[in-house]
């Protein structure tokens, strides 16, 4: 699912827009990753869904509402003395990174004005969401405690000031030019997509975005950044290869279709839509239509909230469907187990009952002969039954 840096822009161009001056009304962590805000505006109730799932890191708007545990945990009970009440001003990304920060004017225990950063890190496996205290700079708290034996270049602990997490030697799509993006041909090798090309120099810009880049350019996404040098490698005096005029033009096309998604995406004009799959199921998102999937499984979403929270319903819900079918095929299995061992078990004790009355006969010829008998001897006692 492509949550880049170019849905994080049509996100927060769709958040700063829905929730200026929304207040928060209440605070729930319904999962150990995931925080949604209940707000309020007038004629409205919102909620704000932010998760550091490291499988599902997202921020959005969305209809649904997930169970609560009956106790909160303790992040969720900070976010409710530091934010609750609280009026959210304005929603910020960094760059074209998925970094997005939810500024909250409220109060300290003082009673007096202060301001807020609820800073989601939509990075992965080291996805975060950290409360930040703005006049500081320090943190307040972080949902995942990172300490400085962890990361060494950061520490995500209460008292520490907050340092964003290291900068990709990337470039802005935005403002990308073919100058730019030469060098990062050159380093390539030779046997390298476009579509590696433009994940290596963009911000923001993961495979999907290259492939609709690449084909918005008119360049087949897996045609090899040698087809733009005159060499098909390193000279042999160690300079850089250099691009043919075709190259060029090529980087200048690829630029150009970079700036165009990525401006489209961070003005919020673009269309954002859900992909579904071949029953109709929702199967991926983007900020706009992708141009390498067929027409006929994409459907055009009123914003990009709409679009990640219907792929995020029906993927958890897949999800958690397919979890309990494995806990309850465990189970079966385990019960199967149990019961053959209990029906060898019974198979063996009906077995040995076949030869019951052959035992009751040796009981009471024994029991009638225990004079003929000494302890730890075999004896031979008459059959009077033969």
């Amino acid at each position: 699912m492509p949550y880049d840096g170019l849905f994080a822009a049509a996100v927060r161009v769709r958040l700063h827009g829905a929730l200026a001056d929304a207040r928060i009304d209440k605070i729930y962590q319904p999962a150990p990753y995931t925080i949604i805000l209940h707000l309020r505006r007038p004629g409205e109730n919102l909620r704000l869904l932010l998760s550091a799932d490291p499988q599902h890191a997202r921020v959005h708007l969305t209809e649904t509402s997930p169970p609560n545990p009956l106790q909160p945990p303790a992040f969720c009970m900070l976010l409710r003395k530091y934010l609750d009440p609280g009026k959210i001003v304005a929603v910020e990304q960094v760059g074209m990174d998925r970094i997005l920060h939810v500024v909250i004017d409220g109060f300290d225990d003082a009673g007096r004005p202060a301001r807020r950063r609820l800073i989601a890190e939509l990075t992965g496996r080291n996805s975060n969401i950290v409360l930040v205290d703005e006049a500081s700079g320090r943190i307040i708290d972080a949902l995942r405690r990172v300490s400085d034996r962890v990361n060494r270049y950061r520490a995500l602990l209460p008292g520490v000031p907050y340092v964003p997490p290291p900068p990709a030697d990337k470039i802005d799509p935005r403002a990308v030019t073919a100058a730019d993006l030469e060098p990062f041909a050159r380093d390539l090798d030779p046997d390298d997509t476009v579509e590696r090309l433009l994940t290596a120099a963009l911000e923001g810009v993961g495979p999907f975005a290259a492939k609709h880049i690449a084909l918005a350019a008119g360049i087949p996404p897996a045609a090899t950044v040698g087809g733009l040098t005159e060499l098909p490698g390193e000279p042999a005096d160690g300079t850089l290869p250099e691009l043919t005029s075709e190259g060029r033009a090529a980087l200048g096309a690829l630029a150009d279709a970079a700036r165009t998604a990525a401006r489209a995406a961070a003005s919020g004009s673009a269309a954002p839509v859900l992909v579904v799959d071949e029953r109709g199921l929702p199967a991926d998102f983007w900020s706009m239509p992708p141009l390498h999937v067929a027409p006929e499984r994409v459907r055009v979403m009123p914003d990009p909230c709409a679009a990640v929270d219907a792929y995020y319903a029906h993927r958890l819900a897949a999800a958690e469907k397919d979890a309990l079918r494995r806990r309850l095929a465990r189970g079966l299995e385990t019960a199967l187990k149990r019961l053959r061992r209990k029906q060898r078990a019974l198979e063996g004790d009906l077995e040995e009952a076949e030869r019951a009355e052959e035992y009751r006969m040796f009981g009471e010829l024994l029991t009638a002969h225990l004079h003929m008998v000494k302890q730890g001897s075999q004896a031979v006692v008459p059959n009077y039954y033969a």
